[in-house]
C-alpha cells in the first residue's frame, strides 16, 4: 500500500510482502511501536484511495471469491484422510461463491465477466487456522438451499480436533513463493459500475499459468 502521515507526502506501504497501490492515513505508529518492539502502525484506507481496496478485506482485495468445485474436492480429500467433519464454503469466509465448474479453476484465473462486470482476480487467499474455527451458530445453520451436500458431522465446538481443513490443504496448497497455504481468490472490479446478484452468469474473460503457483 502506499501510506500517509497526516498532512504529509504517500509512502509505500509493504502488506504480506506485496506491494499495493492503495492509498491509506498512518494511525498510533509511536504507541504501536513502543508496545511491539518493531516499527509499526495502522493503515486506514481512506476515500481518495481506488476502489480497488474499498470495502471488505481492504488489505488484500475488494472481493473474496471461492469456488464450490474446489470446495467439494477439499471435502472428498478431507474424507479421505479419515475426518468426517463437513466442509463449506462458509468456512472460508468468502463474500462470492462461484458454482460450477473444475475443482482449482480458479488458479488459471486472470479475469472474469459476472454478469454485466468485469473482475480482474488480484492474487490468491493465504489461510491460517481460522478456517478450522466454526462458531455454535455457524455449525448449526442449514446448507443454502441451492446446493445439496451430503450430511456430515459438523462440530459444534469453536476449534476442531482434527485441525480440518487447514491440515489437509497444507498437504497440496502451498504457494512456491513463500509457502503460504492458498485457498480462494481476491477479485477487484475493473467497471466503473458493477452489481452482483445471486444467478449472475460467470464466464473467464483472461486465462493466466498457474504451474509456479504451487510447490511440487
Amino acid at each position: 500500500y502506499q501510506r500517509r502521515v497526516h498532512g504529509g507526502a504517500f509512502q509505500e506501504v509493504q502488506v504480506r510482502g506485496t506491494s499495493r497501490s492503495a492509498s491509506g492515513r498512518m494511525f498510533g505508529s509511536s504507541w504501536l511501536t513502543a508496545a511491539l518492539g518493531r516499527p509499526a502502525a495502522i493503515v486506514g484506507v481512506m476515500s481518495e484511495c481506488s476502489d480497488q481496496f474499498k470495502g471488505s478485506f481492504a488489505n488484500e482485495g475488494t472481493i473474496l471469491a471461492v469456488c464450490t468445485a474446489s470446495v467439494d474436492d477439499l471435502q472428498q480429500r478431507v474424507l479421505d484422510s479419515g475426518c468426517d467433519r463437513a466442509i463449506r464454503a462458509a468456512d472460508f469466509r468468502p463474500n462470492l461463491v462461484l458454482a460450477g465448474g473444475l475443482p482449482w479453476q480458479e488458479d488459471a484465473w486472470g479475469s472474469l465477466r459476472i454478469g454485466s462486470s468485469v473482475y480482474e482476480v488480484s492474487g490468491p487467499c493465504s489461510r491460517c487456522g481460522q478456517v478450522n474455527r466454526r462458531s455454535a451458530v455457524e455449525a448449526k445453520a442449514r446448507d443454502s438451499p441451492l446446493r445439496k451436500r451430503p450430511r456430515l458431522k459438523a462440530s459444534a465446538t469453536e476449534q476442531n480436533s482434527e485441525q480440518e481443513p487447514l491440515r489437509t490443504l497444507t498437504r497440496f496448497r502451498r504457494s512456491a513463493v513463500d509457502g503460504r497455504t492458498l485457498f480462494g481468490v481476491y477479485l477487484r472490479s475493473l467497471s466503473t459500475k458493477c452489481s452482483l446478484s445471486v444467478g449472475d452468469h460467470v464466464a473467464v474473460e483472461t486465462l493466466v499459468s498457474p504451474a509456479s503457483l504451487l510447490l511440487d
